[in-house]
């Protein structure tokens, strides 16, 4: 069985309050806005689920497993099918009241894909927060 691999974002500062990030981020049909075109490919989704490829890591699923009013939510999902994770967003005030997010992706992953899939990986959850980072249309 593959241990747990962890990995993680840099805290990110965004332009909203930790209840808009927590309003917006929770309806998974907005998830899409923070992966840039290039990247995704047929994009698909309802409140609760997503689903999705991606260049480099293939198709994700994805659906929202918990919820923890403006402090966290955590994304469930598998990719190339047999793949499971979990991805968390932690939420925190910073300066003038505006949100503060890491993200964290926690996977059972072999040794062998660990050493493919690092990479990309960390480079998905850089781009995500560069992407929430810019976005300013939360409400």
């Amino acid at each position: 069985m593959a241990d747990l691999t962890k990995f993680e974002s840099r805290e990110a500062t965004l332009h909203c309050t930790p209840e808009e990030y927590y309003d917006f981020i929770t309806d998974l049909r907005n998830f899409g806005r923070f992966i840039p075109g290039e990247v995704i490919k047929d994009w698909q989704s309802d409140a609760d689920s997503c689903r999705f490829s991606i260049t480099t890591m293939g198709e994700v699923n994805l659906k929202t497993s918990s919820k923890t009013p403006f402090s966290s939510v955590v994304f469930s999902g598998n990719v190339l099918v047999t793949i499971d994770f979990n991805l968390h967003s932690f939420i925190s005030s910073g300066t003038n009241k505006k949100a503060t997010v890491k993200l964290l992706m926690e996977a059972n992953l072999p040794p062998m894909i660990k050493m493919f899939a690092a990479g990309p990986i960390q480079n998905f959850l850089e781009t995500l927060v560069i992407e929430m980072e810019k976005f300013e249309n939360w409400s």
